[in-house]
């Protein structure tokens, strides 16, 4: 921690704890300064308050059994809000049943109108109503899903948070599985070409990760599945290498490739005449 000073004076004590006497024969020094910075070590305390469990409601600090409690408290608050919201919802849509249910004395039922057969300005008013109440009805859904958001996004973060605890023990099985035989198969280009490749590998790896987060975040998809989405995508991949490796498979043999594809290259590369019958 920082703590900065402006304009003031340094007084040293060189007589503290002793006499009255002696403490008057102390010369009066006094250091002006106009910014004084002042540096606290504060990490004995920050220590403490994390054993003292001071810390401990942020999901990124608990354990995975700690992380199932919050779940399950996570989820009964996001539906005790989607039921406030749904009864919300309902109460302004279905007013006038609510009015009948709380009404003790049951009255007849009148016959609806038929709005063919309303005419002017009556109609017009009955549908300038219904708009109006529509559109309030929209923007009050509209108001109820931001409010929902955030709840959405924090029970997202939390289970992703936890299953990554599984998830990354598995992801790295699959890298080994993947750097191992990268590393048997392509025996060319020393270490530089299975780096790039393994390089690459792990770049689609992130976008695939991040990108299945940011969409289990805005509650499109399941997080459970957004966290074990990535692993299941590139597991028959590293079954792939694997099972290359073991076979002794030219993979990344340019060569091979050449002669796959050069029936199809010829179709657009004109062959050039041979010098001798030129």
């Amino acid at each position: 921690m920082k703590l900065i000073l402006y304009n003031g004076s340094v007084i040293e004590d060189s007589y503290a704890g002793k006499a009255d006497n002696v403490r008057l024969k102390q010369p009066d020094q006094a250091t002006k300064f106009d910014t004084l910075t002042i540096h606290f070590d504060i990490s004995e305390l920050i220590d403490k308050a994390i054993e003292k469990e001071q810390i401990t409601d942020d999901y990124r600090f608990q354990t995975y059994t700690e992380l199932l409690a919050t779940i399950d408290k996570t989820k009964k608050d996001n539906n005790r809000t989607v039921d406030n919201i749904s009864n919300d919802i309902i109460n302004q849509t279905n007013s006038v049943v609510t009015y009948m249910d709380k009404n003790k004395t049951k009255a007849p039922v009148k016959s609806q109108y038929k709005l063919d057969s309303i005419k002017g300005e009556k109609k017009l008013q009955l549908l300038t109503n219904a708009y109006s109440r529509l559109d309030n009805l929209k923007t009050s859904l509209d108001t109820k899903n931001k409010e929902l958001d955030p709840s959405v996004k924090y029970f997202s973060k939390v289970v992703i948070y936890q299953q990554r605890i599984l998830t990354y023990s598995f992801t790295c099985i699959i890298f080994f599985m993947i750097g191992a035989s990268l590393g048997s198969i392509i025996r060319k280009g020393g270490m530089g070409v299975p780096v790039i490749i393994a390089i690459v590998i792990f770049i689609i790896f992130y976008v695939i990760n991040v990108g299945f987060e940011n969409i289990a975040w805005s509650g499109k998809m399941s997080p459970y599945l957004a966290a074990w989405l990535p692993n299941i995508i590139l597991f028959p991949f590293g079954i792939l290498m694997t099972y290359k490796a073991l076979t002794d498979s030219q993979l990344f043999d340019s060569e091979k490739y050449k002669a796959f594809f050069k029936p199809i290259t010829k179709l657009f590369v004109k062959q050039k005449e041979h010098q001798r019958y030129q």
